[in-house]
């Protein structure tokens, strides 16, 4: 699980109506602090699970980025490196290179 240092968020909210930007602003919200942790989790499980492709590489790189403080994902990426977008296939192997090298000899089912 990745660690949460904030409790308070910053969040750009635009309202957009038929491309004519109605309202931007930037707030702030308290998040439960015990909870935040499994809901962003949770998110992120879900994207790459069910987002586009685009979204799913985006994520993978962040993840990448994380190291090893992103190994909770790890079953996720493994599942990544099935799938049927080679861009995707390719970011996996690449974040699981950084996350967690031992696993690219257990899991030579990456095309």
């Amino acid at each position: 699980m990745l660690a949460y240092t904030s409790t308070v968020l910053p969040i750009l909210g635009v309202l957009a109506v038929g491309g004519l930007v109605l309202w931007q602003g930037l707030t702030q919200i308290d998040v439960d602090s015990d909870s935040f942790p499994t809901t962003i989790d949770s998110a992120v499980a879900s994207t790459l699970e069910g987002g586009d492709a685009e979204q799913r590489v985006e994520l993978i790189l962040q993840l990448e980025q994380l190291g090893t403080d992103a190994d909770a994902f790890v079953p996720h990426l493994v599942a990544c490196t099935d799938d049927d977008d080679p861009s995707v296939r390719h970011a996996a192997r690449s974040a699981l290179r950084r996350i967690d090298p031992s696993l690219l000899d257990e899991t030579e089912s990456y095309r």
